[in-house]
């Protein structure tokens, strides 16, 4: 089952809404979407808040192959925003945020916090 995605505030923040269950196949095949269809079209920074409210099971080789995928991250990415609410998905976004001091990361506990936390991104980009 594909992972769905949308685009808000005008093209600069993508909320990916994960399943209870995934694949990194599926991973694997929405963020190659979102690249193609978003972030490859993009002229400014492009947001990402991955919504893991849902989610109850993970796959076995996450961390792995999110250690590849990041290495290839297109230019156009922001700050990816993580919503979770369930301690083990907050542990995995921590270690996350340590394997890639570079990129820029941030944890939410609800979908509207993390849209705030875009909005205040964009704004500081503005001002």
């Amino acid at each position: 089952m594909p992972i769905p995605f949308e685009i808000l505030h005008q093209g600069r923040v993508v909320l990916i809404t994960y399943p209870s269950a995934f694949t990194m196949a599926e991973v694997s095949s929405m963020t190659d979407a979102v690249k193609r269809e978003i972030l490859s079209k993009a002229t400014e920074k492009v947001h990402t808040i991955s919504d893991l409210s849902a989610v109850t099971k993970i796959p076995a080789n996450i961390l792995s192959l999110s250690m590849g995928m990041m290495k290839g991250k297109p230019p156009g990415i922001g700050t990816i925003i993580f919503v979770t609410p369930n301690n083990t998905m907050h542990r995995f976004a921590r270690i996350l945020l340590s394997l890639f001091p570079m990129q820029k990361f941030a944890i939410c506990g609800t979908v509207a916090e993390a849209l705030k936390e875009a909005d205040r991104l964009i704004a500081l980009e503005i001002t």
